[in-house]
């Protein structure tokens, strides 16, 4: 009886400790794997990385900055009209289920609506949803 207890005892331990390992371990995986695209994506770390490894002349790099410059200018039009164009998509999916709503759906829709709309424009890139009103 003794021996039983203890085997399920030990058992129930390691299941927990793997568990948590585990919980801990896939939440440091992901982290580190989000770090490395944020870093990849931000600008300065991209340029430097690539202004060390191109090894550029004093020339070079006043040519390579203003390059750089225009690309980062232009990539930032790009993203603004996905934003833009994103919204119009939404605002034409909310536009297309009104119309089969009833009254009672369509008012929760348009709060929908209105607080999507709101929290895409003040944070567009943010992972993080505002507190539900």
């Amino acid at each position: 009886m003794k021996t039983r207890r203890l085997i399920i005892t030990v058992g129930l331990i390691s299941l927990l400790l793997g568990v948590a390992i585990g919980f801990f371990t896939a939440g440091r995986i992901t982290k580190k794997r989000i770090h490395r695209m944020v870093e990849m994506k931000k600008p300065p770390m991209f340029k430097d990385r690539l202004e060390e490894r191109l090894n550029l002349t004093d020339e070079q790099q006043a040519e390579f900055d203003r390059i750089f410059l225009d690309h980062m200018d232009r990539m930032r039009k790009i993203d603004q009209g996905m934003r833009k164009q994103t919204l119009e998509e939404f605002e034409q999916l909310f536009n297309a289920l009104n119309d089969e709503l009833d009254d009672a759906q369509s008012q929760k829709l348009e709060k929908f609506k209105k607080r999507f709309i709101e929290r895409h424009k003040r944070h567009p890139r943010r992972g993080k949803r505002p507190p539900r009103r």
